[in-house]
Protein backbone atom coordinates (compact mmCIF):
# COMPACT_ATOMS: atom_id res chain seq x y z
CA UNK A 1 0.00 0.00 0.00
CA UNK A 2 1.55 3.12 -0.88
CA UNK A 3 1.32 6.94 0.35
CA UNK A 4 -1.50 7.37 -2.01
CA UNK A 5 -3.47 4.60 -0.21
CA UNK A 6 -6.93 5.70 1.39
CA UNK A 7 -6.33 5.77 5.41
CA UNK A 8 -9.20 4.54 7.87
CA UNK A 9 -8.90 5.78 11.02
CA UNK A 10 -9.85 4.20 13.73
CA UNK A 11 -10.25 6.13 17.53
CA UNK A 12 -10.39 4.02 20.48
CA UNK A 13 -11.26 3.96 24.11
CA UNK A 14 -8.44 5.34 26.07
CA UNK A 15 -8.53 2.37 28.81
CA UNK A 16 -8.42 -0.59 26.26
CA UNK A 17 -5.57 -2.94 27.01
CA UNK A 18 -2.78 -2.84 24.88
CA UNK A 19 -3.47 -6.54 23.95
CA UNK A 20 -7.44 -5.59 23.26
CA UNK A 21 -6.17 -3.07 20.69
CA UNK A 22 -3.83 -5.04 18.85
CA UNK A 23 -6.56 -8.02 18.54
CA UNK A 24 -9.28 -5.52 17.13
CA UNK A 25 -6.23 -3.84 14.95
CA UNK A 26 -5.18 -6.86 13.72
CA UNK A 27 -8.95 -7.64 12.48
CA UNK A 28 -9.78 -4.09 10.81
CA UNK A 29 -5.90 -4.12 9.02
CA UNK A 30 -6.81 -7.70 7.74
CA UNK A 31 -9.78 -6.73 6.24
CA UNK A 32 -8.46 -3.33 5.15
CA UNK A 33 -5.26 -4.33 3.52
CA UNK A 34 -7.92 -7.04 1.16
CA UNK A 35 -9.05 -3.22 0.21
CA UNK A 36 -5.58 -1.45 -0.51
CA UNK A 37 -6.43 0.81 2.83
CA UNK A 38 -4.12 1.89 5.56
CA UNK A 39 -4.95 2.09 9.07
CA UNK A 40 -3.78 4.51 11.72
CA UNK A 41 -4.76 4.06 15.06
CA UNK A 42 -5.53 6.74 17.76
CA UNK A 43 -6.26 6.45 21.49
CA UNK A 44 -8.97 8.91 22.54
CA UNK A 45 -7.60 9.91 25.77
CA UNK A 46 -10.36 12.56 26.25
CA UNK A 47 -8.79 15.45 24.45
CA UNK A 48 -11.40 16.11 21.35
CA UNK A 49 -8.55 18.96 19.76
CA UNK A 50 -5.93 16.53 19.81
CA UNK A 51 -8.29 13.68 17.87
CA UNK A 52 -9.26 16.68 15.55
CA UNK A 53 -5.76 17.31 14.80
CA UNK A 54 -4.43 13.89 14.58
CA UNK A 55 -7.35 13.28 12.25
CA UNK A 56 -6.64 16.12 10.13
CA UNK A 57 -3.10 14.71 9.78
CA UNK A 58 -3.98 11.70 8.43
CA UNK A 59 -7.13 12.74 6.17
CA UNK A 60 -8.72 9.77 6.85
CA UNK A 61 -10.87 8.41 3.70
CA UNK A 62 -13.27 6.76 6.75
CA UNK A 63 -13.80 6.79 10.54
CA UNK A 64 -14.05 3.76 12.77
CA UNK A 65 -15.01 4.95 16.34
CA UNK A 66 -15.03 3.24 19.63
CA UNK A 67 -14.60 6.24 21.78
CA UNK A 68 -16.83 6.80 24.33
CA UNK A 69 -16.94 10.15 24.12
CA UNK A 70 -20.09 11.58 22.12
CA UNK A 71 -17.71 14.59 20.08
CA UNK A 72 -15.98 11.91 18.17
CA UNK A 73 -18.41 10.38 16.31
CA UNK A 74 -19.99 14.40 15.67
CA UNK A 75 -16.58 15.35 14.40
CA UNK A 76 -16.82 13.35 11.45
CA UNK A 77 -20.18 13.38 10.42
CA UNK A 78 -19.31 14.30 6.79
CA UNK A 79 -16.84 11.50 6.53
CA UNK A 80 -17.63 7.71 6.37
CA UNK A 81 -18.30 6.41 9.79
CA UNK A 82 -18.73 3.38 11.54
CA UNK A 83 -19.02 3.02 15.41
CA UNK A 84 -18.65 -0.15 16.62
CA UNK A 85 -18.45 -1.44 20.75
CA UNK A 86 -18.93 1.94 22.05
CA UNK A 87 -22.22 3.29 23.83
CA UNK A 88 -25.65 3.16 21.81
CA UNK A 89 -25.90 7.29 23.25
CA UNK A 90 -22.80 8.53 21.52
CA UNK A 91 -23.52 6.71 18.34
CA UNK A 92 -25.52 9.66 15.97
CA UNK A 93 -28.54 8.66 14.30
CA UNK A 94 -28.31 6.95 11.09
CA UNK A 95 -25.02 5.78 11.70
CA UNK A 96 -23.98 2.05 11.30
CA UNK A 97 -23.36 1.02 14.50
CA UNK A 98 -21.77 -2.33 15.78
CA UNK A 99 -22.46 -4.06 19.58
CA UNK A 100 -22.49 -6.88 21.63
CA UNK A 101 -25.33 -8.82 22.38
CA UNK A 102 -25.50 -8.79 26.49
CA UNK A 103 -28.03 -11.07 27.10
CA UNK A 104 -26.78 -13.93 24.84
CA UNK A 105 -23.36 -13.46 25.55
CA UNK A 106 -25.16 -14.00 29.69
CA UNK A 107 -26.93 -16.76 28.73
CA UNK A 108 -24.20 -18.51 26.43
CA UNK A 109 -21.59 -18.08 29.91
CA UNK A 110 -24.77 -19.40 32.17
CA UNK A 111 -25.27 -23.06 29.75
CA UNK A 112 -21.76 -23.55 30.44
CA UNK A 113 -21.81 -22.60 33.75
CA UNK A 114 -24.90 -25.09 34.84
CA UNK A 115 -23.70 -27.41 32.72
CA UNK A 116 -20.88 -28.28 35.17
CA UNK A 117 -23.30 -27.88 38.15
CA UNK A 118 -21.35 -25.11 40.28
CA UNK A 119 -22.53 -24.90 43.68
CA UNK A 120 -22.77 -20.89 43.05
CA UNK A 121 -22.07 -18.41 40.59
CA UNK A 122 -20.43 -14.96 40.37
CA UNK A 123 -19.77 -12.00 37.50
CA UNK A 124 -16.43 -11.46 36.87
CA UNK A 125 -16.14 -7.49 35.47
CA UNK A 126 -13.63 -7.18 32.86
CA UNK A 127 -11.99 -4.48 34.39
CA UNK A 128 -12.99 -0.95 35.90
CA UNK A 129 -10.68 2.22 34.53
CA UNK A 130 -9.31 4.06 37.49
CA UNK A 131 -11.56 6.92 38.09
CA UNK A 132 -14.36 5.91 35.84
CA UNK A 133 -17.58 3.66 36.53
CA UNK A 134 -17.82 0.06 34.84
CA UNK A 135 -17.84 0.23 31.02
CA UNK A 136 -21.25 0.04 29.44
CA UNK A 137 -21.24 -3.31 28.20
CA UNK A 138 -19.85 -5.36 31.10
CA UNK A 139 -22.84 -3.70 33.49
CA UNK A 140 -25.46 -5.27 30.86
CA UNK A 141 -23.77 -8.85 31.10
CA UNK A 142 -24.22 -8.78 34.95
CA UNK A 143 -27.53 -7.59 34.75
CA UNK A 144 -28.31 -10.18 31.69
CA UNK A 145 -26.05 -12.86 34.01
CA UNK A 146 -27.82 -12.31 37.12
CA UNK A 147 -31.24 -12.88 35.69
CA UNK A 148 -29.82 -16.34 34.27
CA UNK A 149 -29.04 -17.28 37.53
CA UNK A 150 -32.00 -16.20 39.10
CA UNK A 151 -33.95 -18.05 36.60
CA UNK A 152 -32.36 -20.98 36.86
CA UNK A 153 -32.63 -20.98 40.63
CA UNK A 154 -28.60 -20.24 41.15
CA UNK A 155 -27.19 -19.50 43.91
CA UNK A 156 -25.70 -15.72 43.46
CA UNK A 157 -22.52 -14.88 45.08
CA UNK A 158 -21.30 -10.95 44.66
CA UNK A 159 -20.23 -9.92 41.39
CA UNK A 160 -16.30 -9.58 41.24
CA UNK A 161 -14.19 -6.52 39.88
CA UNK A 162 -11.19 -7.21 38.26
CA UNK A 163 -8.01 -4.88 38.41
CA UNK A 164 -7.52 -2.20 35.70
CA UNK A 165 -5.25 -3.80 33.01
CA UNK A 166 -5.07 -0.11 31.63
CA UNK A 167 -2.86 0.50 28.61
CA UNK A 168 -0.53 3.28 29.78
CA UNK A 169 0.12 5.98 26.88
Amino acid sequence: MGKDSPTILVIHARYWSDEMLKLRLAGIRRYAGTRGWRVKAVRDRGDVEEIRCRAAQVNPAGVISMSYNCAVPRMFAKKPLVCFDCPESVVPARVPYISHDAEQTAHLAANELFSINCAAYAFAHYFKPPHESLPYWSLAREKCFVGEVRRRGGVQLPSFVSPCRCARR
